[in-house]
Order: structure tokens, then sequence, then C-alpha cells
């Protein structure tokens, strides 16, 4: 029999056992990998919607906080913006926010009385508690209004807010980007209808006024208000008198109707076609005035009662005049070919001083004066010894309270002489209850003369400047400023300084406010003035601010009605009137007073804060909220300043 052998490498029909094997073997690693694969992305899914919901627990944050004005309080109804969110703070100015993606966020807050704050935020994961943001009160308004009413013509509508026109639209609407805060007066004007007067009051940020009716008609509503205040004058009685034919020259002989303004200070009255008409307007406290009526000069000023006083030397001599508020009434009182000064603090007469009656040395000293308002009872009162030097040496330094009828002066002898001394005195205008408030005798190696001295307006106090020199060097050792009672108890330093001979602090007193409550001065600081306040009450010092130049205080006035002090300073190369505001320190430029006059010559009229200047030969007025007026008065130059003249 014969053998067979098989050859496994090759089989009929091409049939491979082991690529068959291999075959196998390759599907069943495919189908174990991708079964790898899906459970591998299975377990990464799982895992990455772990981390993200890990992650986004990690970017959840809440927010809360509080909005406040620069007066700490709480402002309600702003809307906090973070991110794409938005919320509205609460009446106590609370806000939150219940989730929001830690990472740097903007914030905005806005509110429609606020200026818009915007700032970034660094969220942080979990609780962001606590945060405070200040956002700071608009200092301005705006306004819109829309007028309506029958046949009215737009076009001739007049529209003006406290006598400043505004543009009406064709629709009868209107607005004002920037108005100032507070009450403003509102006038609406149009042919064939009644005027609208009345006051509104504006509040930070948009003022919507609404629709506003005009109501056809012939009768016309008019205002009566102060010339120096700008207030209504309610109660004020009207007679209004109608002129035609004979009459229409001014004859105030028919009486058309007898009125009274209301509580908005208003009257009205119902004009007739081609008649003239004139009325006169008076009021308890004020001048009576007569107006011509028509619909031009609807507001009427009456001026209050009152005068001011002032000297000029148009005529070649100098002479006191008087006149009221507005510069009308004018009445020379007084004349004199020699030097006048008008005293302030006056209030039952007129106080002046002048030389008139002296010859030689004596010439320098003044008399003071008293006459009343119409000229009446010039009375000679005392002798002032002024500034002056006699043969023995002695410096005589006065001041006046004119209120109290006191005087109040200092007599140094001859600085030289150690025999002599400084003495400060205070004595009644006819020269009885003299006092000695302060006895300093000089030794053989110092000297300690009172400089200058201010008296109180209720001559209860009098602050004064001590100088200490070594001798007999003659070298300046201490300065120091002294407060005491009138009678010469309780003296107190209110400053003290060692002097470096190089380089130490020069005092100026600036004066006691009108109230006597606090007292000013000023430190030389070099090329600034350091300003001080005193308050007599808490005994605490205080700093005002810092000035170049400091306070000229031959040019200072107090004034009560805006607690500021006066002054005039040439810093930016042209002198002008300003003012330091004793509330907060702010310093201001009067617009209006700017003169390249070497002398700026002004007064302030204490009731209403009017301030009076020279400008030009001229006086003019500015008046509160007002632009300068001029009036007319011709000053001619004549030297009269703070000390010159005073408003009554």
């Amino acid at each position: 029999m014969e053998n067979t052998n098989i050859n496994t490498d090759s089989q009929p029909n091409g049939y491979d056992v082991n690529r068959v094997e291999t075959k196998a073997l390759n599907k069943s690693y495919w189908k174990i990998s991708l079964a790898i694969v899906l459970t591998f992305l299975l377990l990464l899914g799982v895992t990455f919607m772990g981390i993200t919901g890990r992650y986004k627990r990690f970017l959840s944050s809440s927010l809360s906080g509080q909005v406040i004005d620069e007066n700490n309080k709480p402002v309600s109804s702003a809307k906090v913006s973070v991110g794409d969110k938005d919320v509205q703070t609460n009446t106590d100015g609370q806000f939150s926010f219940d989730s929001v993606i830690s990472s740097t966020q903007k914030i905005s807050i806005s509110s429609i009385q606020h200026f818009l704050f915007e700032d970034k935020l660094d969220l942080q994961a979990g609780s962001n508690n606590g945060l405070k943001y200040q956002i700071r009160t608009l200092d301005y308004s705006s306004i819109l209004g829309k007028v309506s009413g029958k046949n009215v013509d737009f076009t001739k509508l007049k529209i003006s807010f406290d006598d400043t026109d505004i543009p009406v639209q064709t629709d009868g609407s209107f607005a004002v980007n920037k108005a100032k805060l507070g009450q403003s007066n509102l006038k609406v004007v149009s042919i064939d209808h009644k005027n609208i007067l009345k006051q509104v009051s504006l509040q930070p940020g948009s003022n919507d006024l609404g629709e506003i009716k005009l109501e056809l008609g012939d009768e016309t509503v008019w205002r009566v208000s102060s010339f120096s205040s700008q207030s209504s004058i309610s109660s004020a009685e009207i007679k209004v008198y109608q002129l035609s034919g004979a009459n229409a020259s001014g004859d105030l002989s028919k009486t058309s109707a007898d009125l009274k303004t209301n509580d908005q200070g208003n009257f009205s009255f119902r004009m007739q076609k081609d008649q003239k008409y004139k009325v006169v307007v008076s009021a308890s406290g004020f001048v009576g005035k007569t107006f011509d009526l028509n619909l031009e000069n609807s507001q009427l000023e009456l001026v209050p009662e009152g005068k001011i006083v002032y000297i000029s030397d148009r005529d070649g001599k100098n002479a006191i005049y008087t006149s009221n508020y507005d510069g009308s009434g004018e009445v020379k009182i007084y004349s004199s070919k020699t030097q006048i000064s008008i005293l302030k603090q006056v209030t039952d007469a007129i106080y002046f001083t002048s030389n008139q009656d002296k010859v030689g040395t004596d010439f320098y000293s003044q008399d003071l004066y008293k006459v009343n308002y119409d000229g009446s009872k010039l009375t000679k009162l005392t002798t002032l010894n002024g500034s002056t030097h006699d043969s023995y040496n002695f410096d005589i330094q006065e001041d006046v309270d004119l209120k109290a009828k006191k005087l109040v002066y200092n007599s140094v002898s001859a600085h030289y002489n150690p025999q002599f001394s400084s003495k400060l005195w205070i004595k009644n205008f006819d020269g009885s209850n003299l006092q000695l408030i302060r006895d300093r005798n000089f030794g053989q190696d110092f000297k300690e003369p009172v400089i200058s001295h201010n008296l109180s307006n209720r001559a209860d106090k009098i602050a004064y400047v001590l100088k200490k020199y070594k001798m007999p060097e003659n070298k300046i050792q201490q300065f120091s400023i002294m407060l005491v009672n009138t009678d010469g108890s309780n003296p107190k330093k209110i400053y003290f300084q060692e002097v470096d001979q190089e380089n130490y602090n020069y005092q100026t007193l600036i004066g006691f406010t009108e109230n006597s409550s606090t007292f000013l001065y000023q430190l030389n600081m070099g090329n600034t003035y350091e300003i001080y306040s005193y308050n007599l009450v808490t005994e605490q010092t205080k700093k005002l601010t810092t000035l170049i130049g400091g306070i000229d205080v031959n040019t200072s006035t107090f004034d009560t009605f805006s607690n500021r002090l006066y002054f005039v300073s040439n810093r930016d190369s042209q002198s002008s009137i300003y003012f330091l505001d004793l509330n907060n320190g702010e310093v201001n430029k009067v617009g209006g007073t700017e003169t390249t006059s070497s002398y700026l010559r002004y007064f302030v009229e204490p009731k209403f804060g009017q301030i009076y200047f020279e400008k030009t030969g001229k006086m003019f007025v500015i008046r509160p909220g007002k632009a300068e007026i001029s009036l007319p008065i011709s000053t001619n130059f004549s030297m009269w300043g703070r000390n010159y003249h005073f408003g009554m």
C-alpha cells in the first residue's frame, strides 16, 4: 500500500487553516479594543460630567451690598447691574444677587438723581456680602414739559425759567438739559391766553413737568417780588389805573381795580385792547412804586425799605450819600474837603470819621461823628487818635464798636526805652468806664508789645497779637495770639510760636464773625497763607483753607446772610471779589466783578447778601442768583472801600 504524505502548507482549493485562525483572532481583537474604547469614553464622559458639575458649583457666587450717597444716606430704586443681571435697591439701598459667575465682572449703578457709577468687581466663589458703593448726587437738573391749549401759536409761545428763555418745539414740548437746583420761576406767555407764573422746585435728575394747559382769556397774571431777595410778596396792595384820552399821559385819576397779591405774589387783571394802564404797588416793609402795566413787565419788583451809604467826590468834595437798594432816591448827607471814612456795624444812624477840624500834627487824628439818615442831628462823639506817632513816641491804635459804643486802644511806648510799656485799654465813647486790659513793662533784655487787636461785635472779647523781642539785639523771639474778655478776665493763648529768626510764620488777625462766635486769623507761610478759625464756644481751632496771597484784611467783610468772608484779590491779574465759605472752606470768585483797576471797592449789604461794587466810575449790584446790574449812581472813582461805606 502506498503511503500518502499530507502537505499542511497547502490544501486543495486554496484553503489555508492558519489564515482562518488569524482572521478569527483579529476579529476578536477588534471587538475587545472597541469595547475598551467605549468603556474609556463612557468613564471619561462620567468623569467630565462630574468635574463640570463641581466646576459649575465652584463658579456659582452670591452677591449683596448697599448703595449710599455722599451724605451716607441709602439710595433706593437704583439699578445695579452685574454681568447680564439687573436688580433694584430697596428703601434701605440694599441689593442682592443669588447666582453670579465667579470672575472679574463689570458693576454699574444708575439712578435718576445720581451720576452713573461703574467699576470692576472681582467675584470670589461663594458669598460676597457687605459690599458698599457710594454714588454722587447730580448737581444739576433737567426739565421736560409740554404746553397745550386751544389755538396756541407755538411759534410765538414764550417759556422762560428765571428770565432765561428756552426753545419750544412746534408741538409745544420743551426741554432744558441743565438747570440749577432748587426754586425756579416758570413763566409761560402766549398771545390770547392767560400767562402762567409759578415757582417749581427742581430736584436732581429729570423733572417732568407734564402737560401745562393754557386757558383762553384776556386776563393777565403779574407777579410782585422783592428786588433784593427775588422772593414773592404776598398781600401787596395793587391799584390799577386805566389811562385813556387825556389821561393817557399818566394822570392817575381813574381807578380800574383795587387788588391784592395772593400767596404766590400774583395778581390778575383783564386788560382791554387799545388801552394803557399804570399800577401802583405798595407792601409793608417795601418802598411803593408805580409801574407801566403791560405783558412785557409781568414781574414787578419792589425795593425793601433800607438804605445803602457811600462816598463820592463827583462834585469836587468828599460827600456821603444815601439811596435805596436799587440806587433810586439818592440824597447827599454830608460833605467835606478832607478825608471821610464811613464805619460799618450801623443800625440807628450813620457813623463816620473826619479830620476837617484838625490842624498841624493833630491833623492825623480823626473825630467820630453821628448823623441821621436824613442828614439831621450831626453830632461829634469823640476823638480817635488812629495810628499816630506823637513826640513821646507812643503808637496808638483804636478799634470802634458802634453797637456797644466802646473804644479799644493800645498805647505802646518807644521800643528802645525799657522804662516804658505796652498797655491795652477799653472805654466808652464819652471817655467813661476806662479799663486797663493788659499792662506789660519792658525789661532790660526784652520787650513784648501788642502789635494789633480786634474787638468783637458784642464788645465782650478782644483778640490781640503779642510780639516778644530779645533786647538789645531787637530780635523776634515769640509770636502769640491772645483772647481776653473786655473786663480783662479769662485770658487765653489760642496760638503760640517760638520764632526761628530766618523762618517764622507771621500772623494777621482777620476778625470776629458778625455773631462773635468765631475768630479768624491767618499765618504767612511764605508764598501762601493758611486761614484758621477759632470757635469761641468749643474752643477748637480749625484750618479752613490755604490761599495764595492770603486775605487783605482791609478789604475783608463778614456776611451773616451767607456765612461767608468776602475779600478782594488780584491773583488772576485782575482785581476781583472772592468769598471764603466758612461752612466748608471753599473759595470762589464772584463773577462779574472783574476789573483792571488797582482798587476794587465794594461792600456786602448784610440783610439780603447783595454785593455792591464800583467799576468804571459807576456802582453795580449783584443780587443772590442774579447777574450784576448797573445802578444810576456815579462814584467818580472816589476812595471808598470796606471802611468807607456800608449797606443798611
